[in-house]
């Protein structure tokens, strides 16, 4: 009997990089900071999961993650720099916004929900709630507990271990 299933939904259900690509563009119009094109978003990808690596290893808090990737990113393009921390808000907020679902992952989700799995179930997403909301009761992902209901974080270290079975 599987317990617990353990899922980061990005890049197995969600399309991060299309809802990061957005919401960085997005971002960049909201602040005046000019086009955001996408070698400008490539380059902040890059940059964002060298800050995540950093995090997984004990390096950084996310508390300085989320600040410091903005301020070495618009340093680096030469860009005056907004308020950091205001910036990260509407990134943030952008995010928990765009919900893009990969090719069959909508179909997928749909299905677990239909055959019965449900919030009271075991099933923790590596994914936490953005703005402090879940997906409303109509959303497939409304009956999935993000991985923080269980009080950790997806790149707490030794979360997950690369190469170590999810089911024996």
């Amino acid at each position: 009997m599987i317990d617990v299933i353990l899922w980061d939904i990005d890049g197995t259900l969600l399309d991060f990089p299309a809802s990061e690509r957005h919401a960085l563009q997005q971002c960049f119009a909201d602040f005046g900071l000019g086009p955001c094109p996408e070698d400008r978003v490539a380059r902040y990808s890059v940059l964002n999961l060298s800050y995540w690596k950093r995090l997984e290893r004990g390096e950084i808090t996310k508390p300085q993650l989320l600040t410091q990737r903005f301020q070495e990113f618009f340093q680096s393009e030469g860009i005056t720099p907004p308020d950091y921390a205001a910036f990260n808000a509407a990134y943030q907020y952008q995010l928990g916004e765009t919900i893009l679902f990969l090719d069959n992952g909508y179909d997928l989700v749909k299905e677990m929900k239909d055959r019965g799995l449900r919030r009271s179930h075991p099933l923790l997403l590596v994914q936490p709630r953005r703005r402090g909301k879940t997906p409303g009761a109509g959303h497939p992902l409304y009956h999935l507990s993000p991985v923080s209901a269980a009080g950790h974080h997806r790149n707490e270290p030794g979360m997950v271990k690369s190469g170590e079975p999810l089911v024996s």
